[in-house]
């Protein structure tokens, strides 16, 4: 029998979370959402984050630094 793996053992973070780890508000994680910036799922009136995504949403908007050398 095939072992299947659970998506519920995915970590989620609220809005304030997110936002705490960007160092943005809560409001633009919000519009990030809406804008379809950054994929959330609502849970009764609760938006959640999975880290993963939050992860990538961080990368895409990573810019390298120049170097003057």
């Amino acid at each position: 029998m095939a072992k299947r793996t659970s998506t519920l053992s995915t970590p989620l973070v609220s809005v304030a979370q997110a936002a705490d780890f960007l160092r943005i508000g809560s409001r633009t994680i919000l519009n990030e959402i809406a804008r379809g910036n950054l994929s959330a799922f609502r849970i009764g009136r609760l938006w959640r984050i999975s880290e993963g995504d939050l992860h990538a949403y961080l990368r895409a908007r990573l810019r390298p630094v120049k170097s003057s050398f």
